[in-house]
């Protein structure tokens, strides 16, 4: 398949590929300074009230700060994906088919009844990810996941495809 040739990337937009998504964009972006800073926070102030506890003994702060710490490694995953699932659940393109083509005009998409046509020049960065592509443009990203490519050989074209026209768009 050559470079120019359109590529499509169907695939239906279910909570697992939202979670996917969503998750591949906090890892790839200040989200994961966040959660590190968050996770190191967390850590000291867990040995801080550990050192009180047994150094003062029994008190409510400490208690208190361990029950933050303990809630904090192990609600907060919880509570990350109940908070994403409602978000989820807001989405008017839940559940449903889309389907993307790139080709030397921009992305197309479709979902349902709604279609979408964007240049490259809106376009920012395109990030490769354990679990598919993220293509950013202003404000928000489209989720292209692996399974999404209809031919093996697509992911390898859609790269020589992004590098070209993304380097094309900063000159």
């Amino acid at each position: 398949m050559s470079a120019s040739a359109p590529i499509q990337v169907q695939y239906r937009w279910t909570f697992r590929e939202f979670l996917s998504a969503q998750t591949a964009h906090l890892w790839n972006g200040w989200g994961r300074f966040r959660e590190l800073l968050g996770a190191a926070s967390t850590t000291l102030l867990l040995i801080y009230a550990l050192y009180r506890y047994y150094d003062e003994g029994d008190n409510r702060i400490t208690q208190l700060l361990i029950a933050f710490g303990v809630c904090w490694f192990f609600l907060r995953p919880l509570l990350r994906r109940i908070l994403l699932w409602f978000s989820f659940r807001g989405q008017p393109t839940r559940n449903q088919q889309i389907q993307l083509t790139f080709d030397h005009t921009g992305i197309h998409s479709e979902c349902g009844e709604n279609r979408f046509h964007a240049s490259w020049e809106l376009c920012r960065k395109v990030i490769e990810t354990r679990d598919g592509f993220l293509l950013y443009q202003p404000g928000s990203f489209l989720w292209m996941p692996w399974k999404g490519f209809i031919h093996d050989d697509d992911t390898v074209s859609f790269r020589t495809m992004v590098r070209e026209r993304l380097s094309r768009a900063e000159h």
